[in-house]
């Protein structure tokens, strides 16, 4: 159900399409099946692009690779499907769907990188890459994966992962067992719970009668300043949240999307990674309306 007017909330006001759109001809993706996430990192310039197999390829045009990996899945706790990406600073966080979440950095050459700790983490590497995450005793390394222990929102999956710097942000998708959408956030220190809330709407925002939120589904998150924005795969909606009180305070409709993974968000404008109903990964690019 992509029509936004069969959605809880009367919109009256969409973002805009920029009409430009990137294919994505990364030599090192070719050989994988899907890209699940996109993520920018505002410091160095360069996106991130990662597959469910989890190969990470830096990228500043989309179509060269600035540095690769591709991470031993299999190596760690489970990951099965990969849903976003964040950077917090120069750390990339790649997050799968079950709060499970795994990283890369970028250092310079450098930089002297154990080369037993890049065996156990990656398959393949260019170099010049760590996993964001790893414990150091005495004179071993080990890789290691992070996992976001809810409690209101336990029984969920999320879709979507954020970060102001300070904390990450994950929003779940409603099942019929824990229908309602839920923020979680955890300290960008420690990656422990620090609070969840249950989505509310500010009084200014009116729903449609007997309707309520629960049925949005979202699928991609970022923030902008004191908000963030938040696509829901139903109803083609951009919700705008105020995260900080964990309430919905806007929507707009956006035309043109298929089946969107994941967005990013480079100066003015949004850059969705969107699969084709012919199984193509492409990026779209909107304006950003805030």
């Amino acid at each position: 159900m992509r029509d936004s007017s069969k959605g809880a909330f009367e919109i009256n006001k969409s973002i805009i399409s920029l009409n430009r759109s990137y294919e994505i001809t990364i030599p090192e993706l070719n050989q994988f099946q899907s890209i699940n996430a996109i993520a920018y990192n505002k410091n160095s310039d360069e996106f991130a692009l990662i597959t469910n197999e989890m190969a990470v390829a830096y990228t500043k045009d989309f179509n060269k690779s600035s540095g690769f990996v591709l991470f031993d899945k299999t190596n760690g706790n489970d990951m099965k499907y990969i849903v976003d990406a964040t950077f917090v600073g120069d750390k990339l966080i790649v997050g799968a769907f079950n709060k499970t979440f795994s990283g890369t950095q970028k250092v310079s050459k450098e930089v002297k990188i154990d080369p037993m700790l890049e065996w156990q983490t990656f398959k393949q590497t260019s170099g010049s890459i760590m996993p964001a995450f790893f414990s150091h005793k005495e004179a071993w390394y080990e890789p290691s994966r992070k996992y976001i222990l809810t409690i209101r929102s336990k029984q969920n999956y999320v879709h979507s992962y954020t970060n102001d710097g300070n904390f990450l942000y994950l929003i779940t998708v409603p099942n019929q067992f824990s229908p309602k959408l839920i923020l979680s956030y955890t300290s960008t220190k420690d990656y422990l719970l620090s609070g969840e809330s249950v989505l509310s709407i500010d009084k200014n925002l009116k729903l449609k009668k007997d309707r309520n939120i629960n049925d949005y589904y979202i699928v991609a998150t970022d923030i902008v300043g004191d908000k963030m924005l938040a696509l829901s795969l139903r109803y083609s909606t951009m919700l705008v949240i105020d995260y900080k009180n964990a309430k919905i305070i806007d929507a707009y409709t956006i035309n043109g999307i298929e089946n969107p993974k994941s967005m990013t968000i480079k100066n003015d404008i949004i850059y969705i990674l969107d699969r084709t109903n012919n199984h193509k990964d492409i990026i779209k690019t909107y304006k950003n309306p805030l």
